[in-house]
């Protein structure tokens, strides 16, 4: 509880610090450059708040028997919901609210454009747009794999993925939804609506692509742990390095369309094409009571609680837990989970 009350605290600070900065800015800086709070500024007051964002979740499904009898996929799926509506609420407050920008900006209809970016390629309008974010999904998803599967050989290090296993449709369903529809648009609403234009309409377009990506990629490292410090930082280091190649091209698309609905369309399909490869590998029909079934129930208890408590399972993914009693033929069907596992992480650690 006193953890959370400074929480609230603290991001309703850096709100209010950003909101005041913006008042200024918007006095005394040229309506060709950006007006509103520092990039870094809006980054570090969104995450407090996303933290905090599933706890009503927590509350609400008390009645139910705690987020832990929830089905994984959706209670990932909640609290993506939770943490991206809270993403776009500091956005709303800090940017929108003070009139540094507007939401028309955000997703790319500028009124006056910036001397520090090139001219925007807007041929095609919306349907250019979409057709430039799935003309570039498959390079970048073969570059991203590539990438990290020289890092992982080299360091040993496999990050989890974020979402739970998609053993069954209904789970793939609301993998997508978490993976391609909100995700999506809460996370380019922030690194390319705000990041990225801020920092290009202030210093050009090389340190938006550049920094956007950094910080992008940094985030996706902070519910990163291990069984030790060196553990850990590799981990979130491999994790850091995996996921530079996808902010890098979505800074350049946001560049060169300079409209969010490129850089949705482009995280989208990253995150759906990871979804359906993974599940084209974890989905068996097993009957109740298998060795697959029983990882499902294992992974329920635990996946909420570390999405909730922003602390990593040390488990990790299908593996067995260290520990298990295991003999004969359950030896054997843990072994094969195991292994389907690294099969399957080999797949999902470097997205969405």
């Amino acid at each position: 509880m006193a953890l959370s009350a400074g929480l609230l605290t603290l991001s309703l600070g850096l709100i209010g610090l950003n909101g005041a900065s913006a008042l200024q800015r918007s006095a005394d800086t040229p309506e060709w450059s950006w007006r509103g709070p520092g990039p870094l500024a809006v980054f570090w007051s969104v995450l407090p708040l996303a933290i905090l964002a599933p706890a009503p979740l927590l509350l609400l499904s008390t009645p139910l028997g705690g987020f832990e009898q929830l089905d994984p996929a959706v209670a990932t799926l909640g609290i993506a919901l939770s943490t991206n509506l809270a993403t776009t609420l500091v956005v709303a407050l800090t940017v929108v609210g003070t009139g540094a920008a507007n939401w028309r900006a955000i997703f790319g209809q500028h009124q006056v454009s910036s001397p520090n970016l090139p001219v925007a390629d807007r041929r095609g309008g919306a349907l250019g747009d979409v057709a430039w974010g799935l003309a570039i999904t498959v390079p970048i998803v073969v570059a991203a794999a590539l990438f990290s599967a020289l890092l992982i050989q080299g360091t040993g290090a496999v990050p989890e993925s974020p979402l739970p296993p998609s053993i069954n449709s209904s789970a793939l369903l609301f993998n997508l939804m978490s993976a391609a529809i909100i995700a999506p648009i809460g996370e380019e609403i922030l690194y390319r609506g705000v990041i990225t234009q801020a920092w290009g309409r202030q210093s050009g377009a090389r340190r938006a692509i550049l920094f956007s990506a950094i910080v992008f990629a940094f985030a996706h490292t902070l519910n990163i742990g291990g069984e030790s410090i060196t553990d850990a930082l590799a981990v979130a280091f491999v994790a850091f390095a995996i996921r530079l190649p996808l902010g890098l091209a979505l800074g350049w698309l946001w560049v060169r369309r300079q409209s969010l609905l490129a850089t949705i369309t482009l995280h989208a399909a990253y995150n759906a094409l990871l979804v359906f490869a993974a599940f084209s590998v974890e989905y068996r029909k097993a009957p109740q009571g298998s060795p697959q079934t029983r990882v499902h129930a294992r992974y329920t208890a635990r996946h909420i609680v570390v999405k909730s408590s922003v602390v990593r399972w040390e488990n990790g993914g299908l593996a067995v837990p260290p520990g298990t009693p295991a003999s004969g033929g359950e030896a054997h069907d843990n072994r094969r989970t195991s292994n389907r596992a690294r099969r399957v992480k080999s797949i999902r650690h470097f997205g969405p």
